[in-house]
């Protein structure tokens, strides 16, 4: 019989190892972020919640936010299937696959980067996500490569007092990107981060990565997410005509401008959440001859 978390005075061997892995990823992400675990009830996929943190003198800044699963390398098959394809679809915060090396203190942090088109455009309802070394005990078509992590890190590095620096400069790109991706991915749109396999021996003498991630190709593929698109395009609407209106001159645009931009809205049946605003910001922008 295979035990699953306790029983009675027992505990699943499996189990406990996982909690050890979860413990000891905290450990080596927390020089960098701010790390919230989930409960174990209350797990559906996510095992961490991560906060960037910028260094500076005094102070360490909050900044963008992530979700991280943990495996264990012996056991490193991050599987979603059935609902769980719709819930990664849907997530807001980037999601990132964890491997800890508990037999080295050492953790490997992966991107789903290489997939966002596969998952939104495609009907597959079962993904595991493994290391290349497991891809050739495949039994059924169902794994997908992690590729090359976007950094890995020991114990030690992440007691330097310049690690957090260096974390940063690679993951801010990252998480950025990810962030845009899960947005916008639903839509059609995919953004591919440009390098990865950072480790901190390899470092600038500035204490950055040399040769930070960034944006590759972007690639625009058609979704089917109409009203996805349409209700986005809605929501900006009214902050666009407010920031074109009040930072360009009066010779860069004028009250026709907006008016033929609100005319084209309406012929592809986009309407403003608040059109009387709408008509408010065309009518300052008339009256002020602009």
């Amino acid at each position: 019989m295979i035990m699953s978390k306790n029983s009675g005075g027992q505990l699943a061997r499996n189990f406990r190892s996982g909690q050890i892995a979860e413990s000891l990823a905290v450990i080596l992400c927390r020089p960098f972020m701010s790390m919230a675990q989930i409960e174990q009830e209350e797990d559906f996929g996510i095992d961490l919640i991560g906060t960037l943190l910028k260094e500076s003198k005094l102070t360490y800044s909050a900044e963008e936010s992530c979700m991280i699963q943990v495996k264990i390398s012996s056991s490193a098959r991050f599987k979603i299937e059935g609902l769980g394809v719709t819930w990664l679809k849907q997530l807001f915060l980037p999601y990132f696959p964890l491997v800890i090396d508990r037999t080295k203190s050492m953790a490997f942090l992966y991107t789903l980067n290489d997939w966002h088109e596969v998952i939104h455009l495609s009907v597959v309802d079962e993904y595991i996500f493994v290391l290349d070394d497991d891809l050739e005990n495949d039994p059924c078509d169902s794994f997908f490569s992690l590729g090359d992590p976007i950094m890995s890190w020991d114990i030690n590095d992440s007691s330097d007092p310049s690690f957090c620096k260096w974390a940063y400069s690679i993951m801010k790109p990252v998480m950025e990107i990810e962030t845009r991706n899960q947005r916008y991915a639903p839509m059609g749109r995919f953004e591919k981060i440009e390098c990865r396999n950072f480790k901190f021996s390899d470092r600038g003498e500035d204490n950055l990565a040399i040769n930070p991630p960034e944006t590759g190709i972007v690639k625009y593929q058609y979704s089917g997410k109409h009203k996805l698109i349409k209700s986005n395009v809605k929501h900006i609407l009214i902050p666009l005509l407010q920031t074109v209106y009040n930072t360009l001159n009066s010779e860069d645009i004028s009250y026709k401008d907006f008016d033929n931009l609100i005319k084209i809205m309406d012929k592809f049946g986009i309407e403003s959440d608040k059109p009387e605003q709408v008509k408010y910001i065309l009518d300052e922008i008339r009256d002020g001859n602009v």
